[in-house]
């Protein structure tokens, strides 16, 4: 499967509430795919699915590669959503681990 197949394959399976497991499988399948080179597609997708699953381990991503991200050009031509999000809980997840740190 591809990202370019698996995003319209999720928005029709969303669509129909009884195809939760092909919801399922795409959502695994775009994780398998995720890379820096696609994050920002990914993310932007994500998003209008209103795929909260998706979208937190793709943030997960983001803030475990965050300067390959973030030196992207496809990062800069994000939507304002999209980028608020990513700096605000990329920020957010690494204060929690940095305090997690300190206290272990």
């Amino acid at each position: 499967m591809t990202i370019d197949i698996a995003f319209p394959l999720m928005y029709a399976a969303k669509k129909c509430l009884l195809l939760t497991g092909l919801v399922t499988r795409c959502r695994r399948a775009l994780l398998k795919l995720l890379s820096a080179d696609n994050v920002c597609t990914v993310i932007e997708q994500s998003m209008s699915l209103q795929e909260n699953e998706l979208k937190a381990k793709i943030l997960e991503f983001i803030d475990s590669h965050a300067i390959r991200v973030f030196s992207r050009e496809e990062f800069l031509h994000l939507s304002g959503d999209a980028l608020k999000k990513s700096f605000a809980e990329t920020l957010w997840l690494t204060r929690v681990s940095d305090q997690c740190m300190k206290s272990a």
